[in-house]
């Protein structure tokens, strides 16, 4: 991927930026030089560079062969993160949830749509729906303001075309670091520092989902929390007739 995590700063950097500050991979006289490792952005693994000393190719970053672990970018993009039915559920507060959820529904759409540039909203209702399948509103400690990004790593965004031209070339896969496994260990091992990562895969050539050797590169999500203060945004009326259709009782 074009860019890691800085050795001790929690900024990503590129090949260029790393040789810059670290010097090359090899000295004036042939020999290795001693580089702290750049990370990567999912597990903290050290990552080693790939292609630097060849001026036709731009480097990139890459696991270390022997690099151990669970790293979600190890993954393919189309790997389900595992969904437990939550334990002790509170129907009230799931039902508030729910509620409120469906009175900012746009806030939430909007809030997607400007990381991914452009969400179907049949794929915004499918989601929805498996929410409702999944009880993922009865998670006891669940706050409003972080369904969008649950949303958003449940599953992968393929290319979207408009007639002859795309409008997004690549797939795109968001994940949570690497010590979340299922939505529940968000609150139980991260205390709420979890890190959201915006890989970008190549469109494979077989017209599968892509995996890691697709991966082209990783973006650290800033996440807003606070975007339910915002003014309500304005969509399209076909965006919204189609939630009507779907959830006329809710919005009601």
């Amino acid at each position: 991927m074009r860019t890691a995590l800085h050795p001790f700063k929690n900024e990503s950097i590129t090949v260029t930026q790393y040789i810059a500050e670290f010097g090359a991979k090899l000295d004036a006289y042939g020999n290795k030089n001693l580089r702290l490792f750049p990370r990567c952005p999912a597990c903290g693994n050290n990552m080693y560079t790939k292609g630097e000393t060849n001026p036709e190719v731009d480097g990139v970053f890459s696991h270390q062969p022997n690099c151990n672990g669970f790293c979600p970018l190890k993954e393919s993009a189309g790997k389900c993160y595992e969904i437990l039915l939550p334990i002790d559920e509170d129907p009230y507060k799931t039902k508030a949830l729910r509620s409120s959820f469906f009175k900012h529904w746009k806030f939430h759409y909007n809030l997607m749509k400007s990381y991914l540039k452009v969400l179907d909203i049949f794929d915004f209702i499918k989601l929805i729906k498996y929410a409702d399948k999944n009880k993922i509103w009865s998670y006891r400690h669940i706050e409003e303001k972080q369904i969008p990004y649950i949303f958003l790593v449940l599953k992968e965004y393929p290319p979207v075309g408009n007639k002859n031209k795309l409008i997004r070339k690549d797939w795109l896969r968001f994940w949570f670091d690497s010590r979340v496994r299922t939505l529940e260990d968000l609150w139980i091992h991260t205390n709420k520092d979890w890190i959201l990562i915006k890989a970008t895969y190549a469109n494979p050539r077989n017209g599968k989902t892509p995996n890691y050797t697709q991966l082209k590169d990783t973006e650290i999500v800033t996440v807003n929390l606070d975007f339910l203060n915002k003014e309500e945004p304005i969509l399209s009326s076909f965006v919204i007739n189609q939630m009507h259709k779907e959830f006329n009782k809710e919005l009601e």
